[in-house]
């Protein structure tokens, strides 16, 4: 019960969250706290894969609001399989709940790896 409850505050927030990104890339406006990356440096972080998945993730997010074309090339040259799978879902502009599914792989994912990696260094 108490699981259900957690996961269903986190698919509010991860909701929250999208629209949020997605209005704030489309409008544009940045403030002296918050620059607006442009569709080119959104493309640029994306394809860094020594950027995490999380950020990686926010840029494909941005990147379909603003241009869904630069993310649909952009997302062919994704070699991590997990990111490429939220681009592709923001390229298709899916029912939001299809791409809310492949960020919480994405972030389940990358949360086991940093696991992982936890470990090997103990």
């Amino acid at each position: 019960m108490v699981r259900g409850a957690i996961a269903l505050v986190l698919l509010v927030e991860l909701a929250v969250w999208l629209d949020a990104l997605r209005d704030g890339a489309v409008g544009g406006r940045g403030s002296y706290r918050a620059v607006v990356p442009d569709a080119g440096e959104l493309a640029r972080v994306l394809a860094d894969a020594g950027s995490s998945r999380e950020v990686r993730v926010a840029a494909a997010v941005a990147l379909g609001a603003i241009d869904p074309l630069k993310l649909r090339v952009a997302a062919s040259e994704i070699a991590d399989s997990v990111v490429r799978r939220v681009a592709d879902a923001a390229c298709e502009e899916r029912a939001p709940d299809g791409l809310e599914d492949e960020i919480e792989r994405a972030l389940e994912a990358s949360a086991q790896r940093s696991a992982v990696h936890a470990r090997k260094a103990t």
